[in-house]
């Protein structure tokens, strides 16, 4: 089934009422301070964060500046020629302006929409015709920028092959414990590095498409799902001494890594029941991750409980 929705790639319209109803609880309290003040440093951040203010707090000025980022500055469709950017993050920068596009795309003259997406189109099947030589973790980033670009061009075709290859990653690369063994195998020191970014990707796929009709994030083989990769990546950062495949990242690689990265996690940790990286997400909130969705902590943040009383929780 494919329906796409167009609020963002990775949230709906529950998402939005959970955080306004919740807007004076935590983690949406702090994350909607963070949203006042936020100032990426780069355009696609800029653009994001822009949405994000028109998506939750209805600012129409914001989804002004992310319009004219995006029509009038074409920030995230003019990759560089010249192979500088990898083809990993050309990936992830298509997956970003398509979210950065969704959260405002309402607010887009018919005529600067359509100008839009064939120029999107273009660089997506630019991306999508490269076939030879692709890692597994390249593999994973094509297969997640095909469910969102097909929900942005609302393309059945390409989202159908992104489930596809999708539900093939699931079955064939992920170990039962949740390492990908293509990915964290004899590689030279950036093992957990490359773990995690295949469960962002991964993550940032079976959202998109939950969202657009088909729930990957219940796509299950041998008792394996996206679920499991994931949740072995959030595990070494409360343990990276134990991480085994390479040597352990120092504690400052590891803070970063996870802080750079981290915005997948509130989308992991909203799935999980009990929601069990909530303490692990109390050390990286409030969550600003432009190429992991955004400011997940306002749109995945699961409400804090009160306490017997109704004192704590926020």
């Amino acid at each position: 089934m494919f329906e796409p929705q167009h609020n963002g790639l990775y949230f709906g319209t529950t998402e939005i009422e959970t955080a306004r109803t919740h807007a004076k609880r935590e983690p949406f309290k702090t994350a909607l301070a963070t949203l006042a003040t936020l100032q990426p440093a780069d355009n696609i951040g800029a653009a994001i964060a822009a949405g994000f203010r028109y998506r939750f707090t209805g600012d129409d000025a914001a989804a002004a500046r992310a319009r004219d980022l995006l029509i009038n500055h074409s920030v995230g469709l003019n990759l560089p020629a010249d192979g500088s950017l990898s083809y990993l993050d050309a990936c992830a920068v298509t997956m970003a302006v398509g979210q950065a596009f969704e959260l405002v795309r309402d607010m887009l003259p018919d005529d600067a929409k359509r100008g839009w997406l064939a120029l999107y189109n273009e660089q997506l099947e630019t991306l999508r015709a490269v076939d030879s030589d692709l890692s597994l973790l390249e593999e994973i980033w094509r297969t997640a920028m095909k469910l969102a670009g097909g929900v942005v061009l609302e393309r059945s075709d390409v989202f159908v092959l992104g489930v596809e290859d999708f539900r093939h990653i699931v079955r064939t690369h992920i170990h039962p414990e949740g390492y990908l063994p293509l990915i964290v195998e004899n590689q030279p020191g950036n093992a957990l590095e490359m773990q995690v970014f295949a469960a962002k990707g991964l993550v940032l796929g079976a959202e998109a498409a939950t969202h657009a009709g088909s729930d990957l994030w219940s796509y299950e083989s041998r008792g394996i799902s996206a679920k499991t990769a994931a949740i072995y990546a959030a595990a070494y950062y409360e343990y990276p001494d134990t991480w085994k495949w390479d040597e352990p990242p120092t504690p400052e690689v590891t803070e970063a890594l996870y802080q750079q990265n981290a915005g997948f996690f509130e989308m992991l940790n909203r799935k999980l029941d009990p929601v069990v990286l909530d303490a692990t997400m109390d050390k990286l909130r409030p969550v600003f991750d432009p190429y992991g969705g955004g400011l997940t902590t306002l749109s995945h943040g699961v409400p804090k409980r009160r306490g017997l009383f109704g004192f704590l929780g926020g």
